[in-house]
């Protein structure tokens, strides 16, 4: 039972973390520069890649009480672009439209790694 118990939690995991790094790829980005009037039709700033800033937690029940394991990830609203180090507003326009796919990417991982254990 022990074996079994730690599998789940290794799917469970390895789903989270590619759920992340989906979001990293699709919302790692912060805005630098003037981004507000058009200069000739032209956005004068600049997008940028950037680390966002992430904590996740395990949480072992649901509202109820009941047995339902799964992660919490909160997304801090500042990100560390990868150009000069320093830490500026994520864009969060950029996770909107990102946010159905981690859980997708999720429950994906956790279905193909069903096994004999589990």
């Amino acid at each position: 039972m022990a074996g079994r118990e730690a599998r789940w939690q290794e799917i469970l995991q390895e789903g989270d973390r590619r759920g992340l790094e989906y979001m990293q790829q699709m919302a790692g980005w912060t805005r630098t520069g003037y981004h507000g009037k058009r200069i000739d039709g032209v956005e004068p700033g600049r997008w940028e890649r950037a680390l966002p800033i992430v904590t996740t937690w395990l949480q072992g029940t649901n509202r109820q009480g009941e047995p339902h394991d799964h992660s919490h990830n909160l997304f801090a609203r500042m990100a560390i672009t990868e150009s000069d180090g320093k830490a500026r507003a994520l864009d969060t326009m950029r996770i909107r439209p990102a946010e159905p796919d981690p859980r997708t990417a999720q429950w994906r991982r956790r279905t193909r790694a069903r096994d004999p254990l589990l």
